[in-house]
């Protein structure tokens, strides 16, 4: 039912044709209309990016941010429950908005969880990133930048995996925990979808699994 519209990590390249090859892969010319994330311990995380089209949300949504919609913000998608995002941006060479993004180059994908903060971060360039350790733990502000005492550090993470910085965080009693990143937090499993009509679909059959978990 899915062959033509989920799209496998690796099969999308910058300025593809539309044919299809071997292996039952399709190239496609443009991001894809959403993703399938699954496999991360962090269950906000996992689900269903539809992407942000509309023009005035997605400039909206980049001010939350704090991006340029302009010069920043390639493409945006939002999770269908959890508030997390996933976005894709071109990274300014200089200015204080600059920084070293995963991969080195000058783009980089990047999953968001509600509070806005970068929680994991890929190389930019593949129109549809891998999975699993393809992906790093990040520690910066909603900024890009080092997270530091500055930023609020200190928090363990909430029920919805919100955490100011993963490696650290206060125990209650004063004392600072140290955590390694987990890679069992890193999405292991990530299918690009092509079509909208595609990821409707997949969202509804999301929330009537949920729906049937609940009641049962």
């Amino acid at each position: 039912v899915c062959a033509g519209q989920l799209v496998a990590p690796g099969a999308v390249t910058t300025g593809g044709g539309g044919r299809r090859r071997s292996g039952g892969y399709v190239r496609v010319k443009g991001p894809p209309a959403g993703f399938f994330v699954a496999g991360s311990s962090i269950a906000a995380l996992n689900g269903v990016y539809e992407r942000i089209t509309d023009e005035a949300d997605l400039h909206g949504f980049a001010e939350s941010l704090n991006i340029d919609p302009a010069s920043m913000l390639r493409w945006g998608y939002c999770h269908d429950s959890s508030e997390w995002a996933m976005i894709n941006v071109r990274i300014p060479a200089s200015g204080e908005k600059a920084y070293t993004p995963v991969g080195g180059g000058s783009f980089e994908w990047i999953f968001l969880d509600s509070t806005g903060r970068h929680r994991f971060g890929h190389d930019g360039l593949p129109l549809i990133p891998g999975s699993g350790t393809n992906w790093e733990h990040l520690h910066r502000s909603s900024t890009g930048r080092p997270a530091s005492d500055a930023d609020g550090l200190g928090s363990e993470p909430d029920a919805y995996g919100n955490a100011s910085n993963q490696s650290s965080w206060t125990d209650g009693g004063g004392a600072i925990a140290i955590a390694q990143d987990d890679e069992t937090e890193l999405p292991w499993q990530l299918i690009g979808i092509t079509h909208a009509h595609m990821v409707h679909q997949m969202r509804e059959r999301k929330w009537s699994h949920d729906r049937h978990v609940f009641s049962a």
